[in-house]
Formats: structure tokens, C-alpha cells, sequence
């Protein structure tokens, strides 16, 4: 036997080059993010300091929800994200977070049910059929393609 492979198999654990536990290696990301969590919780300045930077990294994607609630942007979804981020240090945000899910299942079952999806397919419809006569009636009345319609002609001819 090679002295450097005796030398590496009789290693003691902490002078080995393979650092990485096998079991660690083989955990998936929510395994690996609880062990770093545990390392953390050990000393309070760094939980302390995780904990701040989780509340204004999900704080401010709460807010920028709220913001794209007015402003274009998915809006819902980023609240929804700000709380699962919040959700993940915080019992408030978790419990918030169950709550906005069970409300948003019985929406889901209550949209799927089979009389609600006739009466919004029929809604769908006549929605259509007012924007298609309405479009009609304006260009009827104010002579296609419009005020903006001429501009444009305008410009496509020069």
C-alpha cells in the first residue's frame, strides 16, 4: 500500500481534504437552509443580524407589492413572495400566510365549481359582444379609423 493512501484513509476527520459531510451533501436546500439556520441560532448577534436583514428584505417586497397594486406590475404575487420570505424567521407572517393560502383554496374551489364557471363563461360572452358592438357603434359614428387612425395614416404616407 502507497504511504500517502495510508496516510489519507487514516486521516483523522477534521485533517481530511474532503471537508464535506457525505449526509450534507446528499440534503436538499431545505435541509442545507436549516442546518445554516441552526449554526446561526447559536450565536445571538448573528440570528439577531439574519433576523433584521429577513424583515427588510421581506418587508420591502411586501412593499413593492402594495406599490404595483396601482402601479403595473404583478402585485398579489409579490405580496405573496414578501410574505413567504417574512414567513420563513417570523410566526406572524407564517400564520398570515396560512390564512391568505386557505382563503385563496376555497376561492379556487369556489371559482371551479361548475355553475361559476358557466355563469363567467356566459359573462365572458356578453362582455365580448358589448365590445364588439360598442367598437362597431364608434367607428360608425365617429368614421374609422378615428382621430388617431388619420394621424397615423397620415404619417405611414409620407
Amino acid at each position: 500500500m502507497d504511504v500517502r493512501l495510508e496516510v489519507a484513509v487514516n486521516a483523522p476527520e477534521h485533517d481530511r481534504l474532503d471537508h464535506a459531510d457525505p449526509h450534507e451533501q446528499r440534503m436538499g436546500p431545505a435541509a442545507r437552509y436549516r442546518t445554516f439556520r441552526r449554526g446561526l441560532r447559536g450565536n445571538s448577534v448573528l440570528d439577531l443580524t439574519w433576523r433584521i436583514g429577513v424583515l427588510t428584505v421581506g418587508g420591502m417586497v411586501v412593499a413593492a407589492g402594495l406599490a404595483m397594486l396601482a402601479l403595473p406590475g404583478p402585485g398579489w404575487a409579490t405580496i405573496f413572495i414578501g410574505l413567504m420570505i417574512l414567513a420563513s424567521e417570523f410566526a406572524w407572517a407564517r400564520r398570515s400566510l396560512d390564512w391568505t393560502r386557505a382563503k385563496a383554496h376555497s376561492a379556487r374551489m369556489r371559482a371551479s365549481a361548475p355553475e361559476v364557471r358557466r355563469r363567467n363563461v356566459a359573462a365572458v360572452a356578453v362582455a365580448g359582444v358589448v365590445l364588439l358592438v360598442g367598437t362597431a357603434w364608434y367607428w360608425q359614428t365617429y368614421s374609422f379609423p378615428g382621430p388617431v387612425g388619420a394621424w397615423l395614416m397620415e404619417i405611414w404616407q409620407t
